[in-house]
């Protein structure tokens, strides 16, 4: 594909190449984008909200109105990426392997709620080890990457009773206790989504119990488990995962 220059020339943009049969839709190539921007994309977009007119009155005060959409307030909270990649084919093209993961990583980001968000990203870490509850902490305790965050099994367990209190609102605590579970959720969203993304750019395998890694997009920065930011720079330190 090309655009037409001012000047008369042609500019070719930016593409995958994707062989037949390969399955992949353009929400997958989607999926791949917002993982790297984190900003939940989809392939069509509709007004959130949209005055309807049910009489003559109405269709007149519209007019005048100039609009029929509801203006929403937006507002953005800055979180630490696990990775820092330009949106260009090549890295899109990388993540295609774990599309899977990227696919559920966008749904997650579409959420408005924390503590769904944290319901969600635990899925992907199911997702990328077919694995759930003891056996997924057991191999993510294992997994070098990881490791290399500073992940252990306590801390593993910890995030997996989160999740736990994400999605049930079953239990003795009633009102009290659902929102202490949001709020713990709210806490370590945080270092659950530094896990998921550190999963989404080097699982080999996606969808076994292996623990082989494929290092897809370097490690840029994380959060440590006592909520202390890091940034890993050109030089690596003593508290920069060491890589794969």
């Amino acid at each position: 594909m090309f655009r037409q220059q001012p000047d008369g020339t042609r500019k070719e943009l930016p593409a995958v190449r994707v062989s037949s049969g390969s399955g992949l839709s353009p929400v997958d190539f989607l999926s791949a984008v917002s993982f790297l921007t984190d900003i939940p994309l989809e392939t069509k977009g509709r007004p959130e909200r949209q005055l309807v007119a049910e009489s003559d009155a109405d269709h007149k005060r519209l007019a005048e109105l100039g609009a029929t959409e509801i203006h929403v307030k937006r507002g953005a909270q800055p979180i630490i990426r696990n990775v820092n990649a330009e949106v260009v084919p090549q890295s899109v093209e990388a993540l295609l392997p774990n599309v899977t993961g990227t696919r559920l990583y966008a749904d997650a980001l579409r959420l408005n709620e924390d503590v769904a968000k944290y319901r969600e990203f635990w899925r992907v870490l199911e997702s990328a080890f077919c694995m759930r509850e003891n056996a997924l902490v057991n191999a993510l305790a294992k997994y070098q990457p990881a490791k290399e965050l500073g992940f252990t099994e306590d801390e593993l367990s910890a995030l997996r009773d989160a999740r736990g209190g994400a999605s049930h609102a079953v239990g003795s605590g009633g009102l009290a206790q659902i929102v202490a579970d949001n709020q713990m959720a709210r806490e370590r969203l945080p270092r659950l989504k530094t896990l998921v993304e550190r999963v989404i750019v080097t699982k080999q395998n996606w969808g076994t119990p292996d623990l082989r890694v494929r290092e897809l997009i370097p490690v840029a920065g994380y959060v440590k488990a006592d909520g202390t930011v890091v940034l890993i720079t050109g030089t690596p330190d003593n508290d920069a995962p060491s890589g794969n």
